[in-house]
């Protein structure tokens, strides 16, 4: 009889570690279905001016859903987090004094193929498939200070920049 009762106190223990673990787990930041964080996208973005070779530096600026964010470039490169799968957002490009470079109104959008384009209206569509997290994007700030946008399919290190 103590033997059964040492052993369900045993299990009970068990059982009660493995259900607050669980639910530690899901409250210590891993996305969960349906959760904001699993409908967000990344964008890692590399900024160029047409007419120079080198990378801009600076700092780009996202308006989307209400909220706004400035995210360093460095050596032309930013990683632009929690954006909406869906919806619109601005991005503005600043010099290293913050004095605006240029703008564009990104669609975002969800379809069968991975793209990004622009309209040379001011906007560029960045469709993304169900299953995509993150999105290489090349911007490219024209001399009339619009910004063109492109798929980059590979990253600046691998094309020499």
């Amino acid at each position: 009889m103590e033997f059964c009762r040492h052993r369900s106190a045993a299990l009970f223990a068990a059982a009660l570690l493995l259900a607050l673990w669980g639910c530690s787990d899901a409250a210590g930041g891993r996305p969960t279905p349906g959760s904001a964080a699993e409908n967000d996208v990344t964008i890692t973005a590399c900024f160029r001016r047409e007419e120079e070779d080198g990378p801009l530096d600076g700092a780009v600026r996202l308006s989307a859903g209400g909220e706004q964010a400035d995210y360093p470039i460095y050596g032309g490169e930013a990683e632009l987090p929690g954006l909406p799968r869906r919806g619109d957002a601005a991005l503005t490009l600043l010099d290293s004094q913050g004095a605006v470079l240029g703008a564009v109104r990104l669609s975002i959008s969800e379809g069968a193929v991975i793209d990004a384009a622009s309209d040379g209206s001011g906007s560029a569509h960045i469709t993304l498939k169900e299953d995509t997290d993150q999105v290489a994007v090349a911007f490219i700030l024209q001399p009339d200070g619009s910004i063109s946008c492109a798929l980059r399919l590979a990253r600046a290190e691998s094309y020499g920049s």
